[in-house]
């Protein structure tokens, strides 16, 4: 009976084929030998066709299959830990390569929940990255759009494998126009496995032209010209946002065509180099009070500048963005909505064009007393900085620590920091030099990025050491990550402040005074961090001399291995304030 069946199927087949036209049985022949696509080999297609270079995941169903599909488009896979943390990883992996480069691969149901944190860096810090997730039928089933939805850009499910090509192109452009962010898609099982006729390939989304806003006019032009032309104390707030568009060429001829002296947020560092003339970090109080005229690019004013609450009440201040935010600021402020690099060209041009303006005698004169001034606060800063890092106490201060780490470090590290008392320390003593050099815990504070930071940046930056400082809580969040150092030779430097815990004995003194109180929020003390690196096969060393760190780092770096170095710091350094020591210009927060 089987047999007869089967008889039958073939011979209407074959008198259908019989009816067809030579040009459509032609059709049907090339169909029939083309191999077809699974679902999985759509995405790492496409997503080759975005430029993409490496994906960073934790291989788990239904999502795993696209891990070796992307390595057969020459994509890299990274096996993490984490889910968090894989998207860290891809976050810093773009942020260091200055576009989509990395993206993000997480399996169904808790896997996804585990990825929050990572989406709501991303969101935090409008940076760009495509967080692939999983969806099942059954087990682990999970209505995952509505919990990623508040933490993205975009979150939308593909509806089927044909689908997945556009999908993916979309995801791209979504993710790196106007502000940059997250977006998350949602791949139930069967879009995955299913399987389709190829499509042809067309122009590589990578390299089309994406539309980054609204473009500047002529008259915020014109205002903005005029305003730094007659002020008496210009100033620039600079943010990481110009990472995506703006050349340091750009900037650098901007402040040296108008003197412009120049702040920055934690990460904006580096774009100007913390020893160019015109940057005056050390001096930020005084900046931010006395300035009269403020333009702020790439940055908003959010409590890293405490919400503007440290500029004049009387100063002119215009932001320039390419979204206009919810945050809200202590001052009034003119917000004009303009891709970073195009405002700065056009402004440029408008200077150009007023030469005269631009060298007038009294206005140079007042902007050389104007950095007369700064200077002045600047070296009072200094001059504190001094006597803080020439500590000879021991256990060694974070500040002592820092110094040794920063006569260590060579001019075109990428530092990573992350912590509370030690990443602080770490902004006032370790200066910047080249753009993106600097990362740390980002505009949300969250902790445990500092390792998954490092991954990545390594991966995009390959030439560049990468050395991370992180409190030893920050540590206890990523550590496991180290295996992957090791295990995909990944080389990072990592340099624990050990000061037993989440800022020391202060806060658990201040919430448990009594003497034989548990052990509530610090870690035991004497913890060899080191070990945790020496376990997966890397170096490891504990160090509580603060005249052998620096040897210490510098032999590290040369090895051009995964090392860990736990620095026994002292645990009764006290937390800076909220503001990071602002008031005294110890810190860019």
């Amino acid at each position: 009976m089987g047999n007869h069946e089967a008889e039958n199927r073939e011979s209407g087949l074959a008198e259908r084929l019989a009816k067809l036209s030579p040009e459509k049985r032609e059709l049907f022949r090339q169909q029939m030998a083309t191999k077809r696509l699974r679902g999985s080999g759509v995405v790492a297609q496409s997503l080759r066709e975005c430029g993409i270079t490496h994906i960073y995941g934790v291989a788990g169903q239904p999502t795993e299959v696209v891990l070796p599909a992307c390595s057969a488009n020459n994509i890299r896979p990274i096996g993490v830990c984490h889910q968090t943390s894989a998207i860290c990883m891809a976050l810093a992996h773009n942020y260091q390569a200055g576009g989509l480069k990395a993206v993000a691969l997480v399996s169904a149901g808790p896997a996804v929940s585990n990825s929050i944190t990572g989406l709501l860096v991303a969101r935090d810090n409008s940076w760009p990255v495509i967080v692939l997730g999983g969806r099942r039928a059954f087990f682990q089933k999970f209505d995952a759009l509505s919990i990623v939805s508040p933490v993205t850009k975009h979150a939308v499910a593909v509806p089927s494998t044909a689908s997945l090509r556009e999908y993916i192109h979309e995801s791209y452009r979504i993710a790196v126009s106007g502000r940059p962010g997250p977006v998350y898609l949602d791949l139930h099982e069967d879009v995955l496995t299913r399987h389709i006729l190829p499509s042809p390939h067309g122009q590589a989304i990578a390299d089309q032209a994406v539309q980054t806003g609204t473009a500047v006019s002529t008259s915020d032009i014109m205002r903005v010209a005029d305003a730094l032309l007659s002020a008496r104390r210009p100033a620039l707030l600079l943010g990481k946002g110009v990472r995506w568009t703006v050349s340091t060429d750009q900037l650098r001829k901007l402040i040296e065509t108008l003197g412009l002296p120049v702040i920055t947020s934690p990460m904006g560092r580096g774009f100007i180099a913390d020893d160019h003339p015109l940057c005056f970090n050390q001096a930020r109080a005084v900046l931010q009070s006395q300035a009269d005229v403020v333009l702020v690019l790439g940055a908003r004013l959010n409590w890293m500048f405490r919400n503007g609450a440290e500029l004049s009440r009387n100063a002119a201040i215009f932001r320039v963005d390419i979204h206009l935010d919810d945050d809200t600021t202590a001052v009034p402020t003119e917000f004009i909505q303009a891709d970073a690099a195009e405002f700065i060209d056009r402004l440029l041009q408008q200077l150009g064009s007023r030469h005269e303006e631009v060298s007038e005698p009294t206005r140079r004169k007042c902007i050389r007393t104007w950095r007369n001034t700064l200077r002045m606060a600047a070296a009072t800063t200094q001059r504190l900085l001094k006597r803080r890092m020439q500590s000879q106490t021991l256990p060694m201060s974070p500040y002592r620590m820092m110094k040794e780490i920063r006569d260590a470090l060579p001019d075109d590290v990428i530092c990573i920091t992350e912590g509370n008392i030690s990443m602080r320390a770490a902004q006032a003593v370790i200066p910047a030099l080249r753009p993106a050099s600097r990362m740390d815990a980002g505009t949300n504070a969250c902790m445990g990025v500092g390792i998954p930071f490092a991954i990545g940046a390594k991966l995009a930056r390959p030439d560049r050491p990468v050395v991370v400082i992180t409190g030893d809580y920050g540590f206890s969040l990523s550590a496991m990550e180290l295996e992957v150092c090791m295990r995909q030779a990944i080389p990072i430097i990592v340099v624990v402040a050990n000061n037993q815990g989440n800022n020391g004995a202060t806060k658990q003194r201040a919430f448990f005074p009594e003497k034989d109180a548990e052990l509530v929020t610090m870690f035991q003390p004497g913890l060899e961090y080191d070990r945790v690196m020496t376990m997966f096969g890397g170096k490891g060393t504990t160090v509580s001399d603060p005249d052998i760190l620096k040897i210490t780092l510098q032999d590290a770096i040369a090895s051009s291995s995964s090392c860990c170095i736990n620095v026994l710091i002292d645990p009764e350094t006290p937390l800076p304030n909220a503001w990071g020591e602002q008031s005294k210009g110890l810190g860019p927060r």
